[in-house]
């Protein structure tokens, strides 16, 4: 594009960079998952160091095995969530089992 400034991506640009669709950049720029973009004259552009720091996150997220987006984070939190929720949910930590209990112990006392 002739009226680019120097050091910059289009969201087609980067989508060949990354071997992604062009919908795909959309999305992350409109959820703020991709690399940070400016407006000029009222088209979306990439700086291409935002770019490289935003590749190498990714790159070390991956490596490290932390999730990438924040979807995953929250997926994530839920699964932690709702295996605590079966861990203190089983049949012997519920009041009214508890009482039970008590009850049929105290029946076979008699």
């Amino acid at each position: 594009m002739k009226d680019q400034p120097e050091g910059t991506m289009t969201p087609q640009q980067l989508a060949d960079y990354v071997g992604a669709k062009v919908s795909t950049v959309r999305c992350w720029s409109v959820r703020g998952w991709g690399p940070r973009f400016t407006v000029y004259k009222s088209r979306k552009l990439f700086d291409s160091g935002d770019i490289e720091l935003w590749k190498a996150d990714m790159i070390a997220r991956i490596e490290n095995n932390q999730p990438t987006d924040e979807n995953e984070r929250k997926r994530e939190v839920r699964r932690q969530r709702v295996a605590r929720k079966k861990l203190a949910g089983s049949i012997m930590s519920r009041p009214w089992t508890q009482r039970g209990l008590a009850y049929l112990q105290k029946q076979g006392e008699a």
